[in-house]
């Protein structure tokens, strides 16, 4: 819990595609992971294409977790969203932050496309720090490489990824938020033994 160092950390700012960090918190405490879900046309319609999900396939929610931290998949997002009906999974990610006391944060979609997905990096901090101690076998998605499942090959759009120090995280770009990242690394501090350090940028 110890800052290192900050610059601006309670500026308020947009997320990109670090919303899907909470996105997967929220279908994993939220939908049963074994759950068949169907990739609409609807979903498959949202920007970007990576994921490279086809309308009518059908998927367990907990294999679309691949595609959403790895390749960061707007269509992954989506239809993990509509299980649980979009407007009620939205609200749940904003209920999740309110528990983890993140206080300047706040979601409108579950992919980040939207600039009303906002956090300060001190929020960040504590999300990050939930998703790493509490979700471990979900974060290691995030530091994968590549996944393979039903015909898929789902590779780790971070390229930090290939960075041995790098543990995992998830990076983020749209042209209002700029390029963001929260990531969690193994450095040494001042030639000391090595620490668990989270690296946050917003903007």
């Amino acid at each position: 819990g110890d800052i290192i160092a900050a610059k601006n950390a309670t500026a308020v700012l947009p997320l990109a595609s670090l919303t899907k960090l909470m996105t997967a918190i929220v279908a994993s405490e939220k939908i049963d992971q074994t759950k068949t879900a169907l990739v609409t046309a609807a979903a498959v319609a949202t920007f970007s294409a990576a994921g490279n999900l086809t309308v009518g396939e059908r998927l367990p929610v907990g294999e679309l977790i691949y595609p959403l931290l790895l390749e960061s998949s707007n269509d992954a997002a989506e239809v993990i969203a509509h299980q649980l009906g979009r407007n009620d999974f939205i609200n749940q990610m904003n209920i999740k932050a309110k528990t983890l006391s993140l206080m300047t944060t706040a979601f409108t979609d579950p992919t980040g496309i939207e600039a009303t997905n906002v956090a300060s990096a001190h929020d960040l901090f504590k999300l990050l720090k939930y998703f790493y101690q509490t979700k471990s076998a979900m974060f290691s998605i995030t530091g994968a490489h590549d996944y393979n499942f039903a015909g898929h090959r789902w590779v780790n759009s971070n390229k930090l990824a290939s960075d041995p120090r790098f543990i995992g995280g998830k990076n983020g770009h749209t042209a209002l938020a700029k390029y963001t990242f929260a990531g969690v690394f193994d450095l040494p501090l001042a030639g000391l033994t090595s620490r668990t350090v989270a690296v946050i940028v917003l903007g």
